[in-house]
């Protein structure tokens, strides 16, 4: 999930849906150990950062949270005010 904020956000959020799932999994690719999961998550939001802060001139951005799942592990990572909640349900 990605919301943007100011002028020029909603292009921003949308760089950043349309471009992480290609960051992340070129992150993975490079540590593919399990174990690096949490370093390759930082590395992407670092990558999108970099792309998001030189697209647009103004103090436009956006926030985002990232859930990944493998296997029976889960990895969450945020910036901004961008949180996940994970509801679970037994019936």
């Amino acid at each position: 999930m990605a919301d943007g904020h100011g002028i020029y956000g909603h292009d921003v959020s949308n760089l950043i849906k349309m471009q992480l799932p290609t960051v992340l999994t070129t992150m993975l690719e490079k540590n593919d150990a399990h174990l690096k999961i949490p370093s390759a998550l930082a590395k992407s939001y670092e990558a999108l950062h970099k792309r998001a802060r030189f697209s647009k001139p103004d103090f436009s951005g956006s926030t985002l949270c990232t859930v990944l799942v493998r296997g029976r592990d889960l990895f969450a990572a945020n910036t901004g005010d961008s949180r996940a909640i994970l509801v679970t349900a037994n019936g």
